[in-house]
C-alpha cells in the first residue's frame, strides 16, 4: 500500500485510471506474498504437528504469526533488513524493547498478527475445500 499511494502521488494520471490499471498489481502481489506466507506456515505447522504431537501444532497456530507479525514491524517500520539480525543484533533488541514500550506499536504488531492468523486460517478452508473436492472426484 505504501509504493501504491507513492505511484499516486507521483502519476499524473488520474486516480480512476490508477485504480484500473496500477491497483490490481498491488493487489495481484499482496495476495501472492499472503498465499506464500500461508502454504509456508501450513507446511511448518505440519512439521510440528509431526514431530511435537498437538500441543506444537496449537503453539505454532499462535507464535508463527506472531513472529512474523513482528517481523514485519520490523523491516517495515523499523527499517531492517534479513541479514541484520546476525550484523546488528543489539540494535534489533533495542528497537525492538523501545517498539514494546510504545502502546501504537503494539496495537499494529497485534493487528498484524490477527490478520495473519486470519489469512491463514482462510488458506486452510480453501485448501481444505479444494483437496475434499478432489478426493471426491477421484472416487466417482
Amino acid at each position: 500500500l505504501i509504493h501504491f499511494l507513492e505511484t499516486v502521488r507521483r502519476s499524473d494520471m488520474s486516480l480512476w485510471k490508477l485504480l484500473a490499471t496500477e491497483f490490481p498489481v498491488y493487489v495481484g502481489f499482496v495476495l501472492f506474498g499472503l498465499v506464500c506466507y500461508s502454504f509456508t506456515t501450513d507446511r511448518l505447522l505440519y512439521a510440528l504437528r509431526m514431530r511435537l504431537g498437538k500441543a506444537g501444532y496449537r503453539t505454532g497456530l499462535l507464535v508463527i504469526p506472531l513472529v512474523s507479525s513482528i517481523g514485519v514491524y520490523l523491516g517495515r517500520v523499523a527499517r531492517f533488513n534479513s541479514w541484520d539480525i546476525l550484523t546488528e543484533p543489539r540494535a534489533i533488541l533495542h528497537s525492538s524493547q523501545a517498539a514494546t514500550q510504545s502502546l501504537r506499536v503494539v496495537k499494529v504488531v497485534a493487528g498484524i498478527w490477527v490478520l495473519l492468523i486470519l489469512v491463514h486460517q482462510a488458506y486452510r478452508i480453501v485448501h481444505d475445500g479444494i483437496r475434499a473436492r478432489t478426493q471426491i472426484g477421484m472416487r466417482n
